[in-house]
C-alpha cells in the first residue's frame, strides 16, 4: 500500500495517515507534561519554566514556516516534503534519549533545543502540506476527526499508563546477563522518553516505506518558482508570498483567534494540580485520562458528524465563545465555591472537560476550513503564514500567562507561593480577544473579502464577490 494523491482515498488509508499524528501527540505530551517535571528537577521559577517550555513555539515561527514554504519549491527524487520529514525525525530520536539522562541544566537545555527544533523541522512544517495533498476536500472534516481520535488515544495511553510512573524505578531483568549485569534500573521518566523515541523511529519507517509524493503539475512549478535548496532565506520574497494577499491576512487572523481561545496554563497546568491543589502525579494522569475518555465518547463522534455537514465558521465561532467563558467560570468556582479553594476531582474534570470541548471545536473546525480556503498549489506557503501567526501568538501568550501568575502571586500571595489558578483570568481576556478577531473576519467575509477558493485565482487580491463559508466545504 502506497499513500499518494488521488481524487478520493479509502478510509483505511486515512487511518494509516493518522498514525504519525498519534505519535506526535505522544511527543507533545512528553513536551507538555513529562518535560515540565524533568525541568522541575533543576528549575523552580514559573516564568523560567514557561520560557523554556515555549521554545518549541519559537521554533514554530522561526523554523517550521520556512520548511513549509520551502517544501513547495524543493524538487528531489524523494519528493518535496519527505526529505524534511525524515531528516527532522532522525534528529528527534537522540534528543529524546538524552533528555531523561541529563545530569544538569546545561546538558538539559541543548537537548530541549534539539528536541523542539527537530519536531518543527520534521513534522510541524512539512506534515500538513503533505497530508492535505493526499486527503481531498470532501474527506477532510472527518479525516481531522480521525486524526484527533488517534491523538486522543496517544494522550490516553500517556496519562493512564505512563505519567503516574514518572518517579518510579523499575528493575528490568537481563536474560542472559549483559556485560555482567543481571538487571537494569529504568525510571518511569526514562521509559516515557525512550518509548517516544521508538515511536518516532516507527514513524520514520512509515513515511519512507508507505508515503509517496505526487510530482507537481507543470503549472504548479511555474506558480511557486522552484529554487535551489541553498536559497533558504529569500527575505522579502518569502514574506510577500506568505502575507501579501488579503486572503492570507484574513486566514491568519482566524489562526490568531484560535490561539487566543486555545491558550491554556501550558507548563503550569501540572503544577496547578500537583502543587496548588495537592493531588499526586498519578491522580493528574487519571484526571486527564478521564477527560480524554469523555472526548472520545462524546466530543469526537459529535464533531465527526458535524464537520462535513455544518458551516465550519459558525462552529468555530461557537467554540471560541465557549473557550472564552470557561476560564472565568472555573476561576469563580474555585475562589468562591470550592472548599478551601481546592476543587474536588469531579469539578476539576468537569471544568477541564468543558474547556477541552471548546478547544476541540475550534481546532477541528478551523483546520479544514483554513486549507479549504487555501489555493491547492500553495499549501506549504499558506501553511507558513499559519505557523508564523500561531507560533508568534502562542509564545507571547504562553509567556504572558507565566508572567501574569508571577506578578499576581507576588502581589496577593506569600513569598515563594504561586497562585497558578489566577492564570484563568488571563485566559478569559485572551478568549474575548479571539472572539473579537473572529467577528472582524466574519464582517470582512460578508463584504466579499474572503470568497470560496473555487472562484478565485492564485493571484487573488481578495476583492471578489461574497460567498458563504458553507460553499467552501462543498
Amino acid at each position: 500500500m502506497i499513500l499518494t494523491r488521488t481524487a478520493r482515498i479509502p478510509w483505511a488509508w486515512v487511518l494509516w495517515m493518522s498514525l504519525p499524528v498519534g505519535v506526535f501527540a505522544f511527543v507533545e505530551k512528553c513536551s507538555g507534561t513529562a518535560l515540565i517535571f524533568t525541568m522541575r528537577k533543576f528549575i523552580a521559577d514559573p516564568a523560567l519554566i514557561s520560557l523554556l517550555g515555549s521554545v518549541n513555539i519559537v521554533f514554530n515561527f522561526l523554523v517550521a514556516p520556512l520548511v513549509a514554504w520551502k517544501s513547495d519549491r524543493l524538487r528531489t527524487r524523494w519528493g518535496r516534503r519527505k526529505p524534511f520529514i525524515v531528516a527532522g525525525l532522525v534528529l528527534l530520536i537522540p534528543s529524546l534519549v538524552v533528555l531523561p539522562l541529563a545530569p544538569n541544566l546545561w546538558t538539559l537545555i541543548p537537548a530541549i533545543l534539539l528536541y523542539q527544533f527537530a519536531v518543527d523541522f520534521g513534522f510541524t512544517g512539512p506534515w500538513s502540506p503533505l497530508y492535505y495533498e493526499i486527503v481531498p476536500p470532501p474527506q477532510r472534516g472527518r479525516a481531522v476527526a480521525v486524526n484527533r481520535l488517534m491523538s486522543v488515544i496517544a494522550r490516553l495511553f500517556f496519562n493512564f499508563l505512563l505519567i503516574g510512573r514518572f518517579d518510579e524505578v523499575n528493575a528490568v531483568k537481563l536474560t542472559p546477563g549483559f556485560g555482567g549485569l543481571k538487571a537494569l534500573n529504568l525510571t518511569g521518566e526514562q521509559l516515557i522518553y525512550f518509548l517516544a523515541a521508538a515511536l518516532v523511529l516507527a514513524s520514520v519507517l512509515f513515511v519512507i516505506l508507505f508515503v509517496r509524493e505526487t510530482p507537481p503539475a507543470p503549472d504548479e512549478d511555474e506558480t511557486v518558482q522552484p529554487r535551489p535548496l541553498a536559497a533558504f532565506w529569500p527575505g522579502r520574497a518569502f514574506f510577500q508570498s506568505v502575507f501579501g494577499t488579503v486572503r492570507a491576512q484574513l486566514l491568519c487572523l482566524l489562526v490568531l483567534a484560535s490561539v487566543a481561545a486555545q491558550v491554556g496554563l501550558g507548563q503550569l497546568q501540572p503544577l496547578l494540580i500537583t502543587e496548588q491543589f495537592g493531588y499526586t502525579k498519578r491522580a493528574l494522569g487519571n484526571m486527564h485520562g478521564i477527560i480524554i475518555l469523555l472526548e472520545i465518547g462524546l466530543v469526537l463522534p459529535l464533531m465527526a458528524w458535524l464537520l462535513d455537514r455544518m458551516d465550519r465558521f459558525r462552529l468555530f465561532q461557537a467554540g471560541l465563545w465557549l473557550a472564552a467563558l470557561q476560564p472565568l467560570a472555573y476561576w469563580l468556582y474555585v475562589k468562591f465555591a470550592a472548599p478551601q479553594q481546592i476543587p474536588p476531582v469531579p469539578a476539576v474534570i468537569g471544568f477541564t472537560a468543558v474547556g477541552a470541548l471548546a478547544r476541540t471545536a475550534t481546532l477541528l473546525s478551523l483546520e479544514p476550513l483554513l486549507f479549504d480556503l487555501t489555493p491547492p498549489k500553495l499549501l506549504g506557503t499558506f501553511n507558513s503564514g499559519f505557523l508564523i501567526a500561531r507560533g508568534l501568538a502562542t509564545v507571547l501568550l504562553m509567556n504572558g500567562v507565566g508572567l501574569w501568575v508571577k506578578l499576581y502571586s507576588g502581589y496577593f500571595c506569600a513569598p515563594l507561593k504561586f497562585d497558578y489558578m489566577s492564570g484563568y483570568l488571563y485566559l478569559f481576556a485572551c478568549g474575548l480577544a479571539g472572539c473579537l478577531l473572529a467577528l472582524y473576519v466574519g464582517v470582512q467575509h460578508r463584504r466579499g473579502r474572503l470568497p470560496p477558493i473555487e472562484s478565485t485565482s492564485l493571484a487573488d487580491s481578495g476583492d471578489l464577490q461574497p460567498a458563504s463559508f458553507c460553499r467552501c466545504v462543498g
